[in-house]
């Protein structure tokens, strides 16, 4: 009996991933920590109690797994292209809005797309 392969999510999947699953409206994008629960407190990314992440927080709940650490480091690599800065700087920026922010992740997404 052979083990099922296990697909290892690219910086282009995560992105995606983050755009459609997870940073889905403005109420699921938060600054100042990585994510909250519904009482607004922060918890992990990963957690189960998340309703909203900022742009690094997303990427890592999009990809948890050790094995997807390439991944998630060159997605991060390609949101800080986009943003011309820290990605984590640039989402708490006070002058970052919901728009800004997923016009960096579309422009990160196009760059990552695979040929």
């Amino acid at each position: 009996m052979s083990a099922k392969p296990v697909k290892v999510m690219n910086a282009h999947d995560i992105l995606v991933k983050v755009r459609d699953e997870i940073l889905t409206d403005r109420s699921r994008w938060t600054k100042e920590t990585s994510a909250r629960d519904e009482s607004g407190d922060a918890v992990y990314p990963e957690s189960s109690k998340a309703v909203c992440w900022c742009l690094g927080g997303a990427v890592q709940a999009a990809a948890p797994r050790p094995i997807d650490l390439p991944g998630r480091n060159n997605a991060r690599m390609a949101l800080e292209y986009a943003a011309e800065r820290d990605v984590l700087a640039f989402n708490d920026d006070f002058n970052t809005t919901f728009a800004m922010m997923r016009e960096v992740l579309e422009n990160a997404i196009e760059r990552t797309r695979p040929a």
